[in-house]
């Protein structure tokens, strides 16, 4: 599992652990498949990862790929624990999607990611109750349509995974798209154009401006969670605060 960022400032990749199998064997969702995502900066350099963590996986704990991780990467132990930590809290954190198949859940998924220098954006429905539906099918498929190679179908699969978990999460609170008459199976021809997928190949003066803009934003939202963080280990700043608050309203 060589890294091919491990000489240079960044490493960005996209992979899927199915237990065994590939992910163009990957069949309906039976797996629990947590989708992760790593943006973390280690040893002054900004890791990117994306992949699928089986819950039923025997042989592999987070520790375990994390310390394999980090040595592909060459990063030191602490980068290990940092991986370790960040997966442990999205694997904690993740709710299946629902088990129920009564009736159509259709919600609307939504595509815009970027690889390098190629932008995918596409809209499409998905019913959330059918155990058939695979985002790894689907997404083998789709950049079948589009030319595109594997490393496209794995970052594809994973975006579909992550709007199904948030959307199994808030399923109740999300607007469900209406049910399919008999006069809806044909779109009108002027909604077409934001039903097809489009891909872009960005000019590397636009991709460098893009990876600029996304480090910077990583950043603010490293300096933000470690002053959330620094709030929250500190009680007796906020207790003092507090005191000061209520002496001001008392006075």
């Amino acid at each position: 599992m060589k890294a091919g960022g491990k000489h240079g400032s960044s490493s960005k990749r996209s992979r899927t652990s199915v237990e065994g199998e590939d992910v163009r064997n990957a069949g309906p969702q039976t797996e629990p498949l947590v989708p992760i995502r790593l943006d973390l900066n280690l040893d002054g350099r900004r890791v990117q990862e994306s992949f699928t963590w089986n819950l039923r996986e025997k042989h592999m704990t987070p520790k375990s790929f994390a310390a394999q991780l980090a040595y592909d990467l060459g990063l030191a132990d602490s980068g290990r624990d940092e991986i370790a930590d960040a997966m442990q809290e999205q694997i904690s954190a993740f709710v299946p999607p629902p088990s129920s198949t009564k009736g159509e859940c259709r919600h609307v998924v939504h595509l815009d990611l970027r690889i390098g220098r190629i932008v995918i954006r596409d809209q499409f429905e998905w019913d959330l109750h059918e155990p058939q539906n695979s985002p790894e099918a689907f997404a083998e498929r789709l950049c079948a349509d589009l030319g595109l190679n594997f490393e496209h179908v794995a970052a594809v699969a994973h975006a579909i995974r992550e709007q199904l978990v948030e959307l199994g999460e808030f399923r109740d609170k999300r607007q469900r798209c209406s049910v399919l008459t008999e006069g809806d199976v044909v779109r009108p021809v002027e909604e077409l154009i934001r039903w097809e997928p489009a891909v872009t190949c960005l000019t590397l003066e636009e991709q460098e401006r893009i990876e600029r803009k996304e480090k910077r934003e990583a950043r603010l939202q490293r300096r933000n969670r470690g002053k959330a963080e620094t709030n929250w280990r500190t009680p007796g700043r906020r207790r003092s605060s507090d005191n000061l608050t209520r002496r001001r309203s008392v006075g």
